[in-house]
């Protein structure tokens, strides 16, 4: 069997939107609109209501992990690789691991 990269997937349990990306390097991007929040790649929105805090375990490679805008708490792991994290200046967000390699880009919301 040929192995396959699963995409990005996302799931909402008790008001934490977990977010779960793959081995490889992407962009895991998270907007808000319409009081819904939207995850690049899943079909599927959440109501902005129904989420207390989002977090994010993009997995390997070098990932991009955007929150610019989302307005939410959030944690964040870019896991191995070379990683972006983007969120709002002054959101609560936490980042539980951080790599050398890695770096981050607070945005005025």
């Amino acid at each position: 069997l040929e192995p396959r990269e699963v995409p990005t997937a996302a799931a909402l349990a008790g008001g934490v939107l977990s977010i779960t990306g793959t081995a490889g390097g992407e962009s895991i991007v998270v907007r808000r609109a319409n009081n819904a929040l939207y995850v690049s790649g899943v079909a599927q929105s959440f109501a902005v209501a129904a989420v207390d805090r989002v977090d994010v375990r993009a997995g390997g490679g070098d990932d991009t992990v955007d929150l610019a805008g989302a307005g939410v708490a959030a944690t964040l792991d870019g896991g191995p690789g070379s990683d972006l994290l983007r969120f709002d200046r002054g959101a609560p967000v936490r980042v539980p691991t951080l790599d050398a390699a890695d770096r981050w880009d607070e945005v005025d919301p």
